[in-house]
């Protein structure tokens, strides 16, 4: 595998070598604690200068752009789904056990030198069940969006703090 710039990451789930051994999310109750109704924090994100794709800097005025996200997703009842994973090939598709995905905008997270805060909604793509599955709840902080196609500015910068996710009962709507 040929890897030209990796970005930083912080992320909730196991890291392996690889695309898809990188294992996103961690066992969320929903029953004990609810579901996730919103993502809020603090960044900070400073890009790098030069963008590149496969190692090689492009011509233009491209800029690096942080991501910070969540998804909400189902696994296997029981002991069988703690060993079942979406990964950096899957965590942004349409895969059908995604149940709801909070993303935070452009728009918030423009380059800043001062924490700014975030806000992000999870919006929900189908019902929770927890009487027929368990869920996981991946959280991802990346210092460049395109990262995982191998594109971005070295010297991107993503600085986050005061994280919190919301939660409500999952019986309410």
């Amino acid at each position: 595998m040929k890897a030209y710039i990796l970005p930083g990451n912080l992320f909730t789930g196991k890291f392996g070598l690889g695309l898809s051994l990188i294992k996103f999310g961690s066992v969320i109750n929903i029953e004990e604690t609810g579901k996730p109704i919103e993502m809020t924090g603090y960044y900070k994100y400073k890009p790098g200068e030069v963008f590149s794709v496969e190692g090689q800097p492009i011509e233009g005025n491209r800029t690096d752009k942080c991501d910070i996200y969540a998804v909400l997703y189902r696994v296997t009842k029981g002991t069988a789904g703690e060993n079942e994973y979406l990964n950096a090939t899957n965590i942004k598709s349409n895969d059908e056990r995604i149940v709801a995905r909070a993303i935070v905008s452009d728009e918030d997270k423009a380059p800043t030198d001062v924490y700014k805060p975030f806000k992000a909604e999870f919006k929900y793509l189908q019902a929770v069940t927890p009487d027929l599955h368990d869920y996981k709840l991946a959280i991802i902080f990346s210092s460049s969006e395109a990262g995982d196609l191998f594109e971005g500015a070295i010297g991107s910068k993503l600085t986050i703090d005061e994280v919190e996710v919301k939660l409500e009962d999952y019986r309410k709507h």
